[in-house]
């Protein structure tokens, strides 16, 4: 039994250490203990259902590293080098697996955290939404990106990021998630205050203009990419959220206009994106929650828990597509 426990653990430490500090140190203090095997399987399950950090993917990889740095040439030391500092870890575990075969490293060649990596890599979902603008004390799809962070859909993981209401800087902090995520799908939400329907939106135009940001500046008929199309159609199953929704007794159709301001500004973003690396993007945009409406009597407002609902049927219906 100590023998199975101990050809258990050699294969799964770095993968535990990966996903969770917390559980990796549990499963050493029970391997100490001479646990048994059943109760050392549980802990790297349930290890393994925790969704990794940064930080716990960074420490994993820098103690596998610790096997070549001393061997390693210029040349692998400055591509490790690069891949760490942009948080590549996909990248960074087919590269040690590499190295591993490269320079007979048995050890970490038998790892799980080393073999059938892309099977075990949760595909991405970037959810975004933005952070209060002009008159508004809140904004509900703020709440919605944070409260998503880390859920699962299906076999996608849900990272929730949240924009400035800023021109010349919200696409910039988009662009700096999706090379660090480099998600499968990106669905970015914008409240629509004034509608009453969940709203997703058909395509995207390239123009900036419209009220100011929440710097005070405020473009006029400026193109979002002056060497691109005019217009850009989403790649999610617009159609289907809509029925989805229904069903379920919200109220949803399609638009045909996000806008010029920078839920259109996101939209059109993400689908270049999406084009270039062969993902899927489009646009949500929500109704306003009754804190809204509350400040503004005139504005129709929905629960917030309507509102987070409504989007995680949509998410639901994506991934079952």
């Amino acid at each position: 039994m100590r023998r199975e426990a101990e050809l258990l653990w050699r294969r799964e430490k770095y993968a535990v250490m990966y996903y969770s500090q917390a559980h990796y140190n549990r499963i050493r203090l029970l391997m100490r203990e001479n646990a048994a095997v059943a109760d050392i399987q549980v802990a790297i399950a349930e290890a393994y259902s925790i969704q990794p950090t940064a930080g716990s993917q960074r420490n994993a990889i820098q103690h596998m590293w610790g096997y070549f740095k001393k061997y390693a040439t210029a040349e692998e030391k400055q591509r490790y080098e690069q891949y760490i500092a942009q948080d590549d870890f996909l990248a960074l575990r087919h590269y040690l697996a590499q190295l591993a075969v490269q320079y007979n490293v048995t050890y970490l060649q038998e790892s799980t955290i080393l073999q059938n990596i892309e099977e075990n890599v949760m595909k991405t979902i970037l959810v975004t939404g933005f952070e209060p603008f002009l008159q508004l004390p809140v904004n509900p799809t703020e709440q919605i990106a944070r409260a998503l962070d880390g859920q699962q859909f299906g076999d996608y993981i849900v990272h929730g990021k949240v924009l400035p209401v800023d021109f010349h800087e919200s696409e910039k902090v988009l662009k700096e998630y999706l090379t660090a995520l480099a998600p499968d799908i990106v669905v970015s939400l914008g409240v629509a205050a004034g509608r009453h329907q969940v709203t997703p939106e058909r395509i995207a135009i390239n123009v900036k203009d419209g009220e100011v940001d929440n710097k005070g500046y405020a473009p006029t008929d400026e193109a979002i990419d002056a060497d691109a199309a005019d217009g850009l159609f989403t790649m999610l199953p617009i159609r289907a959220f809509v029925t989805a929704l229904q069903e379920a007794g919200y109220p949803a159709k399609i638009s045909n206009s996000a806008g010029t301001y920078l839920c259109n500004n996101i939209m059109y973003a993400g689908l270049q994106y999406a084009q270039q690396y062969q993902k899927q993007a489009g646009f949500i945009h929500v109704p306003a929650n009754f804190d809204i409406s509350i400040r503004h009597p005139r504005i129709p407002g929905w629960h917030q828990r309507d509102i987070q609902a409504a989007v995680e049927i949509c998410l639901t219906t994506l991934t079952k597509a």
